[in-house]
This record gives structure tokens, sequence and C-alpha cells, in this order.
């Protein structure tokens, strides 16, 4: 059963304009940073918006989606690494785009545009995969820069499921 709390767009971005959760890789798993990049395709040397948008409407991920979520951000990240390494090593930097927004994903050079294509698809298909809707998948992303006790639930999550994969 999909969760879809509050949203109606069935658009997806794994990086949009209220978030960048940065996936870093420690011995014991992924942990979101406090400067948030998720999943997406975004260089420390992407540019900075001026104008920031007002912060998203809360939501309040049960202990269900937030396992869910975690679950799918594992399958995701090492797709979103290899993209990154790609792309980087194809035209020497990683382009800020959104999934959900064509002009976004279109602008990217035309040597890569492929593998940016290719990469939103595998990603909206795994989030499809999951218990959540795409739109509350990205209703959590978008909040996670703003609610602290969220991110950290998800780091702790992501740990977990980081070493109950390394025990088995």
């Amino acid at each position: 059963m999909r969760t879809d709390r509050n949203s109606t767009d069935s658009s997806f971005c794994l990086i949009n304009q209220y978030s960048r959760i940065r996936w870093v890789f420690f011995p014991v798993g992924w942990l979101v940073s406090g400067a948030i990049a998720l999943s997406g395709c975004v260089s420390e040397s992407s540019p900075v918006v001026s104008e920031q948008p007002p912060p998203p409407p809360p939501v309040f991920p049960t202990e269900e989606d937030i396992t869910s979520y975690a679950k799918a951000i594992l399958v995701i990240e090492p797709i979103r690494r290899d993209v990154a390494i790609q792309v980087e090593q194809t035209t020497g930097s990683i382009p800020l785009f959104a999934c959900n927004q064509p002009d976004t994903v279109g602008a990217v050079s035309k040597d890569i545009q492929d593998i940016v294509v290719n990469y939103c698809t595998q990603a909206k298909e795994i989030v499809e995969n999951s218990p959540l809707s795409i739109n509350y998948f990205n209703d959590i992303t978008a909040n996670l820069e703003f609610d602290t006790d969220t991110r950290q639930k998800i780091q702790d999550e992501l740990i977990r499921q980081q070493q109950t994969s390394f025990t088995q």
C-alpha cells in the first residue's frame, strides 16, 4: 500500500529546490550529513541559489515510513555514486539537476543526458517498488533539511540496515 501524504503531483525528484542530502560512506554505513543532498548528482562546486524557497509543509513519517525510506536510499545510493563518477569522468563536473524537472535534465550536456535520464528512471522505479508513494518520498526528502528529528531517525535506520546486512 502506498503512502501519499498531502501531495497530488506524481513527479519524482531526488534533488529538489528544498533539499540536498549528501550521503557519506563510513565503515558502519551511509549517513545523512547536516548539509543535505539526497541521492541526486550534486558536486561541491554546484552553484548556490541566492533565493531560498520557503520550507516545505511538515511531514510526520512513521517508523515503517522511515524503514522504507532508508531501504530505498540504500538501493539508490550505489547507482547515484556510479552515475556521479561516470558524469564527472565524462564532463569534469557534476551538474545540478532535478529528476522531476525536465528542463534541468534537458539542460545537462548531451553527452551525459542518457546517463541522467537512466538514473532518474531507475531511482523512480526503486521508489515505486517501495511502500512509499513517490510524492511522500519527496516530501520526506524535502523536509530533511528542516526536521532534525526525522533526519536523525533516518541516519539511525540507515546504520541499522547497513549493520544488519553485514551480519547476514
